[in-house]
């Protein structure tokens, strides 16, 4: 498409300062370009849905059936 902008995306860690730094963008010196920032959330607020996934699991009697009655 004629007119069409690139568009770059670039994953980054905020720093203690509160910064965040872009090294090696493929644009030239004193080029304009609009910056968004999109937060992303955390990967354990995203695992917490899951709260027991990873947790070791553990069968007290794994060769019994489970229709059967005990005595």
């Amino acid at each position: 498409m004629e007119g069409e902008i690139p568009t770059i995306h670039v994953k980054a860690v905020v720093g203690e300062d509160g910064t965040v730094t872009i090294h090696g963008l493929p644009l030239r010196q004193g080029e304009e370009v609009e910056v968004i920032i999109v937060s992303r959330k955390p990967t354990t607020q995203r695992d917490s849905q899951y709260a027991l996934r990873g947790t070791p699991l553990e069968y007290d009697h794994p060769f019994d059936g489970v229709a059967e009655e005990k005595p």
